[in-house]
């Protein structure tokens, strides 16, 4: 092909590019003015219904808001049908025990004519308002393994403490480069939700309200420590750091936003 050729082609494809493009911006314009300004999109959701507002008492500023109920909505968000079922299901909570945690956080007064979400995950979902919001409890579909029925940490059968985690992380679960061929990205981006969910919940905090400190400043043990510290402490052995002790405070959890629920749920 002589140069006169190259050219030629390359005007053809830039042109044709053009146009099409252009077409593509054309209909992308003539789609959002369809859209008028303030209008708040839902995704995968039918246009809600009028809602149903039921003043909370003991709040000024928050309602609880049941949007859209009939007969093809579950009135109630915090159960899982799914796992709903006995005859495939051991040691699952009734449903009235998984939604009591719900009795003890109002929902926020929703407007669905909001064009942006909101920054603390309310009303992100019209019909079930509080799915995902902070400051809330998580939902407990399993029964809790607290040593003393309410908040006490878990034990063993002998009622000695547990296996120190750190040693069980370095012994049972190395890092190791295994390629799963049989799974998808799904099976990454379930265990980042898990994780997620539970590693970025809200921590308890002193008395005073300043952050626990359940180690000493050179990674070591404290001889006495705080109410609400379950310290990790480190094999001398451990081939992944010099500190002997990791801070972790517990978890805030229901009993310290004033709701008596026992046993606790996490706040996140």
């Amino acid at each position: 092909m002589d140069m006169v050729g190259i050219l030629l082609f390359a005007v053809l494809v830039l042109g044709g590019s053009h146009a099409f493009f252009g077409q593509d911006a054309g209909n992308a314009r003539n789609e959002s003015a369809h859209v008028s300004p303030g209008t708040r999109c839902i995704h995968a959701v039918n246009p809600p219904k009028k809602n149903h507002e039921v003043h909370v008492p003991s709040t000024q500023n928050d309602v609880v808001t049941t949007t859209n109920i009939d007969e093809r909505v579950d009135p109630n968000p915090s159960k899982i049908p799914s796992l709903m079922d006995p005859s495939s299901s051991i040691g699952l909570l009734p449903p009235s025990t998984i939604d009591l945690a719900d009795q003890c956080f109002p929902v926020p007064r929703c407007d669905s004519a909001a064009r942006f979400r909101t920054i603390d995950g309310g009303c992100n979902n019209l019909r079930f308002p509080v799915w995902g919001r902070t400051n809330t409890a998580h939902t407990r579909i399993v029964q809790a393994h607290y040593s003393d029925g309410t908040d006490r940490p878990r034990r063993s059968t002998s009622g000695h403490e547990l296996p120190n985690s750190r040693h069980i992380r370095t012994t049972l679960f190395r890092d190791l480069d295994r390629p799963a061929p049989k799974h998808s990205l799904y099976a990454m981006q379930f265990g980042q939700i898990i994780a997620h969910d539970t590693e970025f919940a809200l921590p308890k905090t002193s008395n005073n309200g300043s952050k626990l400190e359940c180690c000493r400043p050179d990674g070591t043990s404290l001889q006495t420590l705080p109410k609400n510290c379950l310290p990790i402490k480190t094999p001398n052995d451990d081939p992944g750091s010099k500190n002997r002790c990791f801070t972790a405070p517990r978890t805030l959890d229901t009993a310290d936003r004033g709701c008596n629920i026992k046993p606790v749920r996490q706040v996140r």
